[in-house]
C-alpha cells in the first residue's frame, strides 16, 4: 500500500513491553524498502521495488505514544536508511524537537553513506535531536568488493561519512561489515581491517549469508557453489555454510575469527569498553561449537 500513514500503530497494549530485553528501548519503522540493489540484500524481495515513507508527523505521533503510555526512552529506527532523502531525516528531527521528545528520549538509526546523502547539516540536526548512534552499512573497505556486490558506494565516500558524523559529535558512529562476499579475497579483507582501524569506527562483522531470492544466492548456484538446497536452519551471521568464488569456507571462518579479534583490540585501545565485544565473541564461539557438532554428526560419503 502506498500510504503508510493510513496504517494503525501496532497493538502495543497486547505486548508485555517491560519483559523485552531492550526495554525501555523499542523499534519503529518509518519507511519500507530501499532504492539500492545490493546483491546480498533481501529488502527488495521483502518490500518490493521503490520506497514508501511515513510522514514525520505520523512517526512522531507513534514515538510520543510509546513514550507516554509505555515509558519508552530509546527508539531505534528500523528503516533500511533514514536519510533517503536527507531532507526526510531533518524533518523527522525537527518534529521530535518541536515536541520536546529529544529531552527525554534518545534515538538510533541506520544510514546510507553516499556523498549525496551526507552533510554536516544532517548530523548536526541529528545531534540536536539526541540521536546518540548511527549505523552505516559499509560492508567492505575494498572498492573492488563494493562494486562486485553492487553496493553503489566507494570506500572514500564511506570514510567521509564516518568522519563527518564523528565531527558533528554523534556519540556512537558504527559500521556493519561482512566477510565471505562475492569476489572477495584475503587482500580485500585486509583492506576492510585497515578501514576499521583508520576510521576508528565501532565495527561489527558478519558472514555474508546467501539468502534464497537474492542475487548473491543466484551467483553461488550458477557457479556450482551451492550444489543442493542448504539447511537454512544452520545459517547465521557468524559461521559460513558455503564457500565463495574466491574464498574457501575455512578461510572465511578464519578471517571472521581474526575480524572479531581486531574489534576486541580496537575496543580495548580506543573505547575502553569490552562487554559487548566479548559477548559477540562468546556467541561466535557458541555458533562455531554448534557447527562443529553438526558436521560431526553428518554421515560421511
Amino acid at each position: 500500500m502506498p500510504n503508510l500513514d493510513a496504517l494503525p500503530f501496532p497493538a502495543y497494549a497486547l505486548f508485555p513491553m517491560k519483559k523485552y530485553t531492550g526495554f525501555p528501548g523499542w523499534g519503529v519503522m518509518g519507511s519500507r524498502g530501499c532504492p539500492y540493489k545490493c546483491i546480498f540484500c533481501l529488502s527488495p524481495k521483502t518490500w518490493g521495488a521503490g520506497v514508501r515513507f511515513r510522514s514525520a508527523q505520523n512517526i512522531a505521533d507513534e514515538i510520543e505514544y510509546l513514550h507516554r503510555e509505555f515509558g519508552i526512552e530509546r527508539v531505534t529506527f528500523f528503516d533500511d536508511t533514514i536519510n533517503i532523502p536527507p531532507q526526510r531525516a531533518i524533518a523527522i528531527c525537527d518534529e521530535l524537537i518541536k515536541r520536546k521528545l529529544h529531552k527525554d528520549m534518545s534515538f538510533e538509526c541506520q544510514m546510507r553513506a553516499n556523498r549525496q546523502l551526507i552533510s554536516p547539516e544532517v548530523f548536526n540536526k541529528m545531534r540536536e535531536a539526541n540521536f546518540i548512534a548511527v549505523y552505516f552499512g559499509i560492508e567492505s573497505g575494498s572498492d573492488k568488493v563494493l562494486r562486485a556486490i553492487n553496493k553503489s558506494l566507494t570506500s572514500e565516500e564511506a570514510m567521509r561519512a564516518v568522519k563527518i558524523a564523528q565531527k558533528a559529535g554523534i556519540k556512537k558512529v558504527a559500521g556493519f561489515f561482512m566477510v565471505g562476499q562475492w569476489d572477495e579475497t584475503i587482500y580485500d579483507v585486509i583492506k576492510t581491517w585497515c578501514f576499521m582501524l583508520s576510521s576508528r569506527i565501532e565495527a561489527s562483522v558478519a558472514v555474508c549469508v546467501p539468502f534464497p531470492g537474492t542475487d548473491f544466492y543466484a551467483l553461488l548456484r550458477r557457479n556450482g557453489l551451492i550444489e543442493r538446497e542448504p539447511e537454512w536452519g544452520n545459517f547465521n551471521k557468524d559461521i559460513p555454510q558455503v564457500r565463495t568464488n574466491k574464498m574457501s569456507r575455512a578461510l572465511i571462518l578464519t578471517v571472521m575469527l581474526f575480524s572479531n579479534i581486531e574489534i576486541l583490540i580496537l575496543d580495548l585501545l580506543m573505547r575502553h569498553k569490552l562487554s559487548f565485544t566479548i559477548t559477540r565473541i562468546v556467541n561466535f564461539g557458541i555458533s562455531l561449537c554448534k557447527d562443529i557438532c553438526q558436521k560431526a554428526r553428518q554421515p560421511r560419503g
